[in-house]
Formats: C-alpha cells, structure tokens, sequence
C-alpha cells in the first residue's frame, strides 16, 4: 500500500507543500514502512539530516505518538525516532528564510537545521501544545 493512499499523509504532504517545501518521494516510501496502522501523520517538515557523507535534505515527521526524522539516501539511511510523550521541549532558531529546530526528549536533543521559517514556527508551537 502506498503511503500517498492514507488520508492523513496526503494532507500533511500538501499542508507542506504549500508552505514550500516538497518531500522527497523516497523518504515518504520509508515512512509508509514505518508507520503503524493506528499512527496518524499530524504534520511534515523538511531539513537538513545526517552527518558526513549521509548529510542531506531529509523529513521531519510529527505523528500523534512519534517524531521521526527520515533520510532514505542511495547509499547512507538516517532514522531518528523520539517518542512525543517524552519530549520536554521544542525551541526554533531562526532567520528569515531558515533556521533550526532543536527538540529535547528525556536530556536527548534533535537538532534540525535548514528548515524553512515558517514552517519552522509552526511545526515548534505545535510540538509545544
């Protein structure tokens, strides 16, 4: 099944799309094998993931039990996974065009940078609600 067919992911796509920024097909293929059948996508981001070689543009997405950062790259694959009732904080830095997003889980920080500024906010109020 493909991930495009669920409801929830096609919204959170589009709501992504019309601030800018477009997943990569790839990295929305891993998240249909990722996803529980129960989990339901809230919203989608695109930044900066990996290090070294397996540094690149990757998806932030913010399910209703989960964070997952996805990077589905030829060679290098990053998955980050926090789970949202442990996170304690969310904090944007930003510029006008882009900044980083910093999510704190249990002393564990996930640090997003190159995430546009709009949906940088929007994606750190609603992790803090």
């Amino acid at each position: 099944m493909s991930v495009m067919s669920r409801s929830d992911v096609r919204s959170a796509v589009v709501m992504s799309e019309l601030q800018g920024q477009r997943p990569r097909r790839r990295d929305l293929t891993r998240l249909s094998q990722l996803l529980a059948t129960e989990e339901r996508v809230q919203r989608l981001g695109v930044g900066v993931v990996g290090v070294g070689l397996g540094r690149g543009r990757g998806l932030l997405v913010i399910t209703d039990h989960r964070v997952l950062l996805i990077r589905q790259g030829w060679i290098f694959q990053t998955l980050e996974v926090m789970d949202r009732s442990k996170i304690t904080s969310a904090q944007w830095n930003g510029s006008v065009l882009t900044g980083t997003l910093l999510i704190n889980a249990s002393g564990r920080v996930l640090t997003i940078p190159g995430v546009l500024a709009g949906n940088g906010q929007q994606l750190t109020s609603y992790l803090c609600r």
